[in-house]
């Protein structure tokens, strides 16, 4: 992945720590994970904008939680949000959802996650 290139929703960091001490996680491993996680992408929290965009918008999405998920990678500015749960395809204004486990999508996700080139120094 491009350093700069992607960001993480704080939405679905707060759902993996509920979710990792439910199966038993340690709160250390977690800790951990998400001090590994932060430290390569910045994290991009919901505002009160996210939140009417994402009222607004309720009728395109099963749930609230997905509406604002979509309002704040909008807001954002990502161009492609990876979800599993959301419909591969689906446009919300201009962010267009994929999912990074159906394999017609290996081609894009390659070109997303291309890691960025060093060039040498002479």
């Amino acid at each position: 992945m491009r350093i700069g290139s992607g960001i993480l929703l704080l939405q679905p960091l707060t759902e993996y720590c509920d979710l990792a001490r439910k199966v038993g996680i340690s709160t250390v491993t977690i800790e951990n994970m998400m001090q590994a996680w932060t430290a390569v992408l910045p994290v991009f929290a919901p505002d009160e904008d996210d939140f009417q965009t994402a009222v607004r918008s309720l009728g395109s999405f099963e749930n609230f939680r997905d509406a604002l998920l979509c309002a704040s990678a909008k807001r954002a500015g990502v161009k492609h949000f990876l979800s599993e749960r959301l419909l591969n395809g689906f446009d919300f204004r201009g962010v267009a959802v994929v999912n990074p486990f159906y394999r017609p999508n290996d081609g894009l996700m390659n070109r997303i996650l291309r890691p960025t080139r060093r060039r040498r120094k002479s």
